[in-house]
Protein backbone atom coordinates (compact mmCIF):
# COMPACT_ATOMS: atom_id res chain seq x y z
CA UNK A 1 0.00 0.00 0.00
CA UNK A 2 1.11 3.24 -1.02
CA UNK A 3 1.35 6.83 1.40
CA UNK A 4 0.91 9.61 -0.55
CA UNK A 5 0.43 12.90 1.21
CA UNK A 6 -0.31 16.34 -0.10
CA UNK A 7 3.05 17.86 -0.41
CA UNK A 8 2.22 20.14 -3.27
CA UNK A 9 -0.43 21.69 -1.36
CA UNK A 10 1.97 22.18 1.55
CA UNK A 11 4.50 23.91 -0.32
CA UNK A 12 1.83 26.98 -1.10
CA UNK A 13 0.61 26.71 2.16
CA UNK A 14 4.69 27.67 2.77
CA UNK A 15 4.45 30.34 0.19
CA UNK A 16 1.35 31.79 1.59
CA UNK A 17 2.96 32.15 4.99
CA UNK A 18 5.69 34.08 3.20
CA UNK A 19 3.17 36.15 1.55
CA UNK A 20 4.02 35.13 -1.68
CA UNK A 21 0.77 32.84 -2.58
CA UNK A 22 -2.60 32.93 -1.18
CA UNK A 23 -3.12 29.39 0.47
CA UNK A 24 -6.61 28.55 0.52
CA UNK A 25 -7.39 32.15 -0.71
CA UNK A 26 -5.37 30.61 -3.74
CA UNK A 27 -6.31 32.40 -7.21
CA UNK A 28 -10.13 33.13 -5.45
CA UNK A 29 -12.01 36.52 -6.53
CA UNK A 30 -15.60 37.34 -5.08
CA UNK A 31 -18.12 40.26 -4.99
CA UNK A 32 -19.22 41.61 -1.75
CA UNK A 33 -22.32 41.56 -3.16
CA UNK A 34 -22.23 37.96 -4.04
CA UNK A 35 -24.66 35.32 -2.50
CA UNK A 36 -22.39 32.40 -2.54
CA UNK A 37 -19.87 31.54 -0.26
CA UNK A 38 -17.21 29.19 0.16
CA UNK A 39 -16.70 27.58 3.19
CA UNK A 40 -13.96 25.13 4.02
CA UNK A 41 -12.90 22.31 6.24
CA UNK A 42 -9.42 22.27 5.67
CA UNK A 43 -7.81 18.99 4.24
CA UNK A 44 -11.57 17.45 4.42
CA UNK A 45 -14.33 19.40 2.36
CA UNK A 46 -15.29 22.86 1.04
CA UNK A 47 -19.21 23.99 1.05
CA UNK A 48 -20.79 26.21 -1.38
CA UNK A 49 -23.43 28.10 0.18
CA UNK A 50 -26.17 30.40 -1.48
CA UNK A 51 -27.57 32.53 0.78
CA UNK A 52 -26.48 30.77 3.53
CA UNK A 53 -27.61 27.40 2.67
CA UNK A 54 -25.38 25.28 1.64
CA UNK A 55 -25.68 23.82 -2.37
CA UNK A 56 -22.62 21.66 -3.06
CA UNK A 57 -19.96 19.94 -1.15
CA UNK A 58 -16.81 18.55 -2.25
CA UNK A 59 -15.35 15.98 -0.67
CA UNK A 60 -11.53 15.92 -0.82
CA UNK A 61 -9.26 14.44 1.95
CA UNK A 62 -7.39 11.72 0.88
CA UNK A 63 -5.79 9.54 3.96
CA UNK A 64 -4.51 5.91 3.62
CA UNK A 65 -3.29 5.57 7.03
CA UNK A 66 -5.52 2.82 7.50
CA UNK A 67 -7.59 0.78 5.24
CA UNK A 68 -10.99 2.41 6.54
CA UNK A 69 -9.72 5.54 6.24
CA UNK A 70 -8.34 4.88 2.76
CA UNK A 71 -11.73 3.30 1.55
CA UNK A 72 -13.54 6.31 2.76
CA UNK A 73 -10.92 8.90 0.96
CA UNK A 74 -9.81 7.19 -2.22
CA UNK A 75 -11.29 9.42 -4.56
CA UNK A 76 -12.38 13.01 -4.23
CA UNK A 77 -16.18 13.87 -5.41
CA UNK A 78 -19.17 16.19 -5.14
CA UNK A 79 -22.19 15.70 -3.38
CA UNK A 80 -25.61 17.74 -4.09
CA UNK A 81 -27.84 19.11 -1.02
CA UNK A 82 -30.94 19.51 -0.59
CA UNK A 83 -33.12 22.46 -1.18
CA UNK A 84 -32.65 23.46 2.49
CA UNK A 85 -29.37 22.59 2.85
CA UNK A 86 -29.88 20.07 5.35
CA UNK A 87 -28.95 16.53 3.83
CA UNK A 88 -27.16 15.39 0.47
CA UNK A 89 -29.19 13.84 -2.12
CA UNK A 90 -26.21 11.65 -3.42
CA UNK A 91 -24.12 8.83 -1.75
CA UNK A 92 -20.89 8.94 0.32
CA UNK A 93 -18.77 5.65 1.18
CA UNK A 94 -20.30 2.54 2.54
CA UNK A 95 -23.51 1.04 1.34
CA UNK A 96 -24.67 -0.87 -2.62
CA UNK A 97 -21.39 -0.56 -4.08
CA UNK A 98 -19.42 1.73 -1.92
CA UNK A 99 -17.38 3.55 -4.71
CA UNK A 100 -20.06 4.66 -5.98
CA UNK A 101 -20.34 8.43 -4.69
CA UNK A 102 -21.93 11.44 -5.40
CA UNK A 103 -20.79 12.75 -8.82
CA UNK A 104 -17.56 11.36 -9.85
CA UNK A 105 -15.46 10.21 -12.79
CA UNK A 106 -13.25 7.27 -13.56
CA UNK A 107 -12.83 4.42 -15.73
CA UNK A 108 -12.29 0.70 -14.19
CA UNK A 109 -10.18 -0.72 -17.07
CA UNK A 110 -7.27 2.35 -17.52
CA UNK A 111 -4.15 0.78 -19.00
CA UNK A 112 -0.93 2.69 -19.58
CA UNK A 113 2.55 0.50 -20.30
CA UNK A 114 0.92 -2.36 -20.91
CA UNK A 115 -0.66 -2.59 -17.43
CA UNK A 116 -4.20 -2.13 -15.95
CA UNK A 117 -5.14 -0.23 -13.83
CA UNK A 118 -8.58 0.40 -11.88
CA UNK A 119 -9.28 4.17 -11.49
CA UNK A 120 -13.16 3.11 -10.45
CA UNK A 121 -13.18 1.00 -7.53
CA UNK A 122 -9.73 1.93 -6.53
CA UNK A 123 -9.14 -2.28 -5.52
CA UNK A 124 -6.28 -2.48 -6.38
CA UNK A 125 -4.66 0.36 -4.59
CA UNK A 126 -4.85 3.27 -7.13
CA UNK A 127 -6.17 6.08 -6.18
CA UNK A 128 -7.50 9.57 -7.23
CA UNK A 129 -5.86 12.40 -5.05
CA UNK A 130 -6.71 15.99 -4.64
CA UNK A 131 -3.81 18.00 -4.66
CA UNK A 132 -4.34 21.65 -4.60
CA UNK A 133 -7.29 24.49 -5.29
CA UNK A 134 -6.35 26.23 -8.25
CA UNK A 135 -10.00 28.86 -8.03
CA UNK A 136 -12.49 29.46 -5.47
CA UNK A 137 -14.45 32.96 -7.27
CA UNK A 138 -17.90 33.78 -5.75
CA UNK A 139 -20.13 36.25 -8.10
CA UNK A 140 -23.64 37.93 -8.06
CA UNK A 141 -25.04 34.94 -10.54
CA UNK A 142 -22.37 31.91 -10.26
CA UNK A 143 -19.35 30.44 -7.78
CA UNK A 144 -16.16 28.71 -9.34
CA UNK A 145 -14.17 26.13 -7.65
CA UNK A 146 -11.25 23.87 -9.57
CA UNK A 147 -8.89 21.56 -8.42
CA UNK A 148 -5.73 19.81 -9.05
CA UNK A 149 -6.57 15.87 -8.80
CA UNK A 150 -3.77 13.17 -9.77
CA UNK A 151 -4.54 9.65 -10.34
CA UNK A 152 -2.06 7.35 -8.67
CA UNK A 153 -1.14 4.13 -9.21
CA UNK A 154 -0.55 2.05 -6.06
CA UNK A 155 3.40 1.86 -6.52
CA UNK A 156 3.30 5.40 -7.15
CA UNK A 157 3.14 6.59 -10.75
CA UNK A 158 0.90 9.21 -11.74
CA UNK A 159 -0.69 9.09 -14.86
CA UNK A 160 -3.49 11.66 -15.54
CA UNK A 161 -2.86 15.15 -14.17
CA UNK A 162 -6.70 16.12 -13.65
CA UNK A 163 -7.83 19.97 -13.21
CA UNK A 164 -11.94 19.56 -12.33
CA UNK A 165 -13.84 22.67 -12.54
CA UNK A 166 -17.21 23.37 -11.28
CA UNK A 167 -19.58 26.22 -11.61
CA UNK A 168 -22.29 26.43 -10.03
CA UNK A 169 -24.95 28.71 -10.90
CA UNK A 170 -27.86 30.79 -9.56
CA UNK A 171 -30.89 28.83 -8.42
CA UNK A 172 -33.62 29.51 -11.07
CA UNK A 173 -37.51 29.58 -11.42
CA UNK A 174 -37.29 26.09 -12.02
CA UNK A 175 -34.23 24.51 -11.17
CA UNK A 176 -32.75 24.65 -7.76
CA UNK A 177 -29.36 23.17 -8.57
CA UNK A 178 -27.19 23.53 -12.02
CA UNK A 179 -23.71 23.08 -11.98
CA UNK A 180 -21.08 22.86 -15.16
CA UNK A 181 -18.13 20.56 -14.61
CA UNK A 182 -14.75 21.41 -16.55
CA UNK A 183 -12.65 18.66 -16.55
CA UNK A 184 -9.59 18.04 -17.99
CA UNK A 185 -7.19 15.01 -17.99
CA UNK A 186 -3.68 15.09 -19.08
CA UNK A 187 -1.01 12.06 -19.63
CA UNK A 188 1.54 12.97 -18.13
CA UNK A 189 3.63 10.18 -18.09
CA UNK A 190 2.78 8.18 -21.77
CA UNK A 191 -0.37 7.60 -23.66
CA UNK A 192 -3.54 6.41 -21.22
CA UNK A 193 -6.22 4.36 -22.76
CA UNK A 194 -9.51 5.02 -20.74
CA UNK A 195 -11.44 1.73 -20.92
CA UNK A 196 -14.39 0.28 -19.25
CA UNK A 197 -18.17 0.00 -20.05
CA UNK A 198 -21.28 2.14 -19.56
CA UNK A 199 -21.56 1.04 -15.88
CA UNK A 200 -17.77 1.11 -14.47
CA UNK A 201 -16.60 4.44 -16.38
CA UNK A 202 -17.24 8.03 -17.30
CA UNK A 203 -18.86 11.03 -15.50
CA UNK A 204 -21.91 9.99 -13.13
CA UNK A 205 -24.06 10.63 -10.52
CA UNK A 206 -25.41 8.13 -7.60
CA UNK A 207 -28.50 9.31 -5.07
CA UNK A 208 -28.84 8.95 -1.97
CA UNK A 209 -28.32 4.88 -0.58
CA UNK A 210 -31.76 5.29 0.53
CA UNK A 211 -32.72 4.89 -3.04
CA UNK A 212 -31.23 1.71 -3.31
CA UNK A 213 -32.66 0.53 0.23
CA UNK A 214 -36.02 1.48 -0.96
CA UNK A 215 -35.55 -0.46 -4.05
CA UNK A 216 -34.46 -3.70 -2.11
CA UNK A 217 -37.94 -3.01 0.11
CA UNK A 218 -39.98 -2.73 -3.06
CA UNK A 219 -41.00 1.20 -2.71
CA UNK A 220 -39.38 3.93 -4.62
CA UNK A 221 -37.15 3.52 -7.70
CA UNK A 222 -35.28 4.97 -9.91
CA UNK A 223 -36.60 6.01 -13.09
CA UNK A 224 -35.42 7.72 -16.43
CA UNK A 225 -36.58 10.44 -19.25
CA UNK A 226 -34.57 11.18 -22.55
CA UNK A 227 -34.71 13.30 -25.29
CA UNK A 228 -37.33 10.47 -27.25
CA UNK A 229 -40.03 8.72 -26.06
CA UNK A 230 -38.03 5.35 -28.30
CA UNK A 231 -35.30 5.47 -26.57
CA UNK A 232 -33.32 2.24 -25.21
CA UNK A 233 -29.85 4.05 -23.36
CA UNK A 234 -28.35 0.31 -24.13
CA UNK A 235 -28.71 0.48 -27.95
CA UNK A 236 -28.37 4.32 -28.84
CA UNK A 237 -25.68 6.52 -28.58
CA UNK A 238 -24.47 10.19 -27.94
CA UNK A 239 -28.05 10.99 -26.49
CA UNK A 240 -27.59 14.51 -25.42
CA UNK A 241 -28.78 13.94 -21.70
CA UNK A 242 -30.62 11.79 -19.52
CA UNK A 243 -33.06 12.52 -16.62
CA UNK A 244 -33.37 10.50 -13.39
CA UNK A 245 -36.22 10.53 -11.15
CA UNK A 246 -36.35 9.08 -7.77
CA UNK A 247 -37.72 9.88 -3.98
CA UNK A 248 -36.05 11.22 -0.99
CA UNK A 249 -37.53 11.87 2.55
CA UNK A 250 -41.31 12.41 0.76
CA UNK A 251 -39.42 14.41 -2.00
CA UNK A 252 -39.12 13.80 -5.62
CA UNK A 253 -35.81 14.50 -7.14
CA UNK A 254 -35.41 15.00 -10.93
CA UNK A 255 -31.56 14.97 -11.92
CA UNK A 256 -30.63 16.00 -15.79
CA UNK A 257 -27.05 15.17 -16.65
CA UNK A 258 -26.21 16.48 -19.55
CA UNK A 259 -23.37 15.80 -22.15
CA UNK A 260 -21.64 18.70 -24.02
CA UNK A 261 -21.66 17.47 -27.93
CA UNK A 262 -17.65 18.25 -27.93
CA UNK A 263 -16.86 15.64 -26.01
CA UNK A 264 -15.54 12.34 -27.46
CA UNK A 265 -17.92 10.03 -29.39
CA UNK A 266 -19.47 7.58 -29.13
CA UNK A 267 -20.86 8.11 -25.51
CA UNK A 268 -23.18 5.94 -24.16
CA UNK A 269 -25.51 6.05 -21.58
CA UNK A 270 -26.18 4.12 -18.20
CA UNK A 271 -29.29 5.06 -17.11
CA UNK A 272 -31.51 1.99 -16.30
CA UNK A 273 -30.21 1.13 -12.48
CA UNK A 274 -33.51 1.21 -10.41
CA UNK A 275 -31.19 2.38 -7.65
CA UNK A 276 -30.58 5.64 -9.50
CA UNK A 277 -26.56 5.33 -10.91
CA UNK A 278 -26.25 6.89 -14.13
CA UNK A 279 -24.00 9.05 -16.29
CA UNK A 280 -22.09 9.54 -19.34
CA UNK A 281 -19.09 6.65 -20.80
CA UNK A 282 -16.88 6.55 -23.66
CA UNK A 283 -13.37 4.76 -24.80
CA UNK A 284 -10.33 7.42 -25.58
CA UNK A 285 -6.34 7.06 -26.11
CA UNK A 286 -5.18 10.17 -24.06
CA UNK A 287 -1.55 10.73 -26.05
CA UNK A 288 1.22 11.53 -24.12
CA UNK A 289 1.23 15.39 -22.71
CA UNK A 290 -1.92 15.73 -24.35
CA UNK A 291 -5.34 17.43 -22.62
CA UNK A 292 -8.74 15.79 -22.93
CA UNK A 293 -11.15 17.85 -21.94
CA UNK A 294 -14.79 17.10 -21.29
CA UNK A 295 -17.74 19.43 -19.88
CA UNK A 296 -21.07 18.25 -18.34
CA UNK A 297 -24.05 20.22 -16.44
CA UNK A 298 -26.00 19.00 -13.94
CA UNK A 299 -29.37 20.28 -13.50
CA UNK A 300 -32.07 19.16 -9.95
CA UNK A 301 -35.27 20.49 -10.02
CA UNK A 302 -37.36 19.03 -6.83
CA UNK A 303 -41.30 18.39 -7.17
CA UNK A 304 -43.03 18.88 -10.44
CA UNK A 305 -41.45 17.18 -13.53
CA UNK A 306 -40.75 19.33 -16.08
CA UNK A 307 -42.00 18.16 -19.37
CA UNK A 308 -39.58 16.71 -22.44
CA UNK A 309 -39.51 19.42 -24.08
CA UNK A 310 -38.50 21.57 -21.36
CA UNK A 311 -35.48 19.18 -20.49
CA UNK A 312 -34.43 19.62 -24.38
CA UNK A 313 -35.10 23.32 -24.11
CA UNK A 314 -32.49 23.29 -21.11
CA UNK A 315 -30.23 20.91 -23.11
CA UNK A 316 -30.28 23.80 -25.74
CA UNK A 317 -29.81 26.64 -23.51
CA UNK A 318 -26.96 24.71 -21.74
CA UNK A 319 -24.92 24.09 -25.33
CA UNK A 320 -25.43 27.56 -26.97
CA UNK A 321 -24.15 29.39 -24.31
CA UNK A 322 -20.99 31.42 -24.71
Amino acid sequence: MFRIRSIWTGALCLFAWAGLLGCEGFGRSSDAASPFLWRDQPGSQIDLLHQGRPLLRYLYAFDDSTPERREATYKPYHHVLDPAGRRTITKGPGGLYTHHRGLMIGWMRLTWAGKEYDFWTMGRGDAQIHRAFLEQTALPDRATAASRIDWVTADGMMLIEETRSVTVHAPDERAYFTADFVIDLKAVNGPVDLNGDPEHAGFQFRPTQDVAEQTQDGRGRAHYTFHREDIDPQVHQNLPWAVATYDFEGRTYHVQHMTHPDDPRPWVYSAYRDYGRFGSYFKRTIPNGETLRLRYRIRVVEGEAPTRDQWQGAYEAYVTEE
